[in-house]
């Protein structure tokens, strides 16, 4: 609809879909954030749900970090997602202003979306620590209720015991409390019937850390491109990097859900 509309016209009408999107991402994960922190209702005697304050519903406590949390990993996908098209467009050759536009606008929303997800996900993470530890012990795959927990990269749980991966000690607790002696419930205080799938929780957790802090760098690289003075459209191995970042994202999404 380019030569239909004047630009102020095509601009103004994507506000309603940047509006509704926003609007459906807050419904939606509100919803999952009740599911996290049920809030707003009253049950009687009989179980049955007697007094509910809707309000209370939507903005429940985990209402506050899911849904900004969702909203930057979203528009991280979509620009990380366009800009590995036009990457791969640059790296094929078409450098013209058309291809360089597409690339930087959705790449530069994305990288100054990153850093943020960053402190987001740290609030969330805490706030998971806090109201739903047995989530956080399948996340960190701690097994043993203590302090001075390690930080484990990779590995599984196998018969309780943590196989393979990297173990960095203390991390996890510093972490989490800014200090190795923060205590931090394992999966031994948790009863066996209520337990997680720690395994692919954990990995999951692996994933979509490791692919966003890959993300970040990516944006710091392309600064380091810019204090060098270096032209990104003639710089290979970045773009190949950003042909691959809309894979990543999109991968770091889906493992933040599981």
């Amino acid at each position: 609809g380019w030569r239909h509309l004047s630009p102020r016209a095509h601009l103004l009408s994507g506000l309603p879909v940047a509006i509704s999107g926003i609007g459906g991402t807050f419904s939606v994960v509100a919803a999952n954030a009740w599911m996290n922190q049920p809030a707003g209702f009253v049950l009687g005697p009989d179980g049955r749900v007697v007094t509910v304050a809707p309000l209370e519903v939507i903005f429940n406590r985990a209402t506050v970090y899911e849904v900004p949390h969702m909203l930057l990993a979203a528009y991280m996908v979509t620009g990380f997602l366009l800009a590995s098209v036009y990457a791969v467009g640059l790296l094929r050759g078409r450098a013209d202003r058309y291809v360089r536009l597409g690339f930087a606008i959705p790449f530069i929303l994305a990288v100054v979306a990153a850093p943020l997800q960053v402190v987001v996900g740290d609030i969330a993470a805490r706030s998971v620590l806090t109201d739903q530890p047995a989530k956080f012990a399948a996340m960190e795959l701690i097994t043993r209720t203590g302090p001075r927990q390690p930080e484990t990269l990779g590995g599984i749980l196998v018969d309780g015991r943590v196989v393979g991966g990297i173990q960095v000690p203390d991390v996890a607790s510093l972490l989490a409390g800014f200090s190795p002696d923060t205590v931090i419930t394992g999966l031994d205080a948790i009863p066996v019937d209520q337990q997680p799938p720690a395994s692919i929780v954990h990995l999951s957790w692996d994933a979509m850390v490791g692919l966003g802090t890959l993300l970040v760098l990516l944006g710091l690289w392309s600064l380091f491109l810019r204090w060098r003075r270096r032209d990104y459209a003639t710089t290979r191995w970045f773009l190949r990097a950003a042909a691959l970042s809309g894979v990543a994202a999109v991968v770091a999404m889906e493992a933040g859900w599981i």
